[in-house]
């Protein structure tokens, strides 16, 4: 399950451009930022990243379910804004 949860990042990484990604490469940097996050969260604090593993699969999940295209730029950089920030107040 944890090797899931870390390759969500990478969902969206073809994606380039939008108010908070303007490339391909800003959209690699917030997946590498992600998994950064997640990997000191579930060394300080592994319960608070099972439970933001679960909040993350839901999530993707929903946006799956919404019917995001890998081209909404927009929506990808603010998931990866979101996870990250949720993942952080875990720190």
């Amino acid at each position: 399950m944890r090797k899931f949860i870390l390759a969500l990042p990478f969902m969206f990484v073809g994606a380039q451009a939008s108010a908070a990604c303007s490339s391909a490469e800003d959209m690699q940097a917030k997946a590498m930022e992600m998994m950064t996050v997640v990997q000191q969260l579930a060394q300080k604090n592994p319960t608070a990243a099972q439970e933001w593993s679960q909040k993350t699969m839901k999530a993707a999940q929903d946006m799956a379910d919404s019917g995001i295209k890998p081209d909404d730029f927009d929506k990808a950089c603010k998931f990866y804004d979101d996870l990250i920030a949720d993942a952080k107040k875990g720190l």
